[in-house]
């Protein structure tokens, strides 16, 4: 778990790396998550901040 949290920012972008992402989907699917937690290697729970654009 501590592996998952300590490489959140890594993961997210090799998530994007590896599915081609364009920086618009990138930023606008991917990159605004947070980990949140790791029940066990099967189960990861992601979050997005509750932040209203102006």
């Amino acid at each position: 778990m501590d592996f998952i949290e300590k490489n959140w920012e890594l993961i997210k972008q090799t998530i994007k790396k590896e599915y081609d992402l364009s920086n618009i989907s990138y930023n606008t699917w991917i990159a605004k998550l947070k980990f949140h937690s790791c029940e066990n290697e099967l189960s990861l729970s992601p979050y997005l901040p509750n932040k209203r654009m102006p």
